[in-house]
């Protein structure tokens, strides 16, 4: 992974971004590079900062789901 000339970086990796839903307004400037890149990411309802502890259950099925797809 690099940073390019723009400050976003760039993989030959597929990256999968887990996020939780509160303080979402914080995360503009994220939201905006993840979109403008194609990233793929999902947005954790009911979850702050600490998601895999907040909703284990539904992090362990998203991680999961993503390695198998891989």
């Amino acid at each position: 992974m690099k940073v390019c000339d723009r400050g976003v970086f760039e993989s030959d990796r597929v990256l999968y971004f887990l996020m939780g839903e509160h303080q979402m307004n914080l995360r503009g400037d994220l939201m905006r590079i993840l979109d403008d890149g194609g990233f793929r990411y999902k947005i954790i309802p009911d979850a702050g900062h600490g998601i895999n502890h907040e909703r284990p259950g539904i992090i362990n099925e998203e991680i999961v789901q993503f390695l198998l797809e891989e």
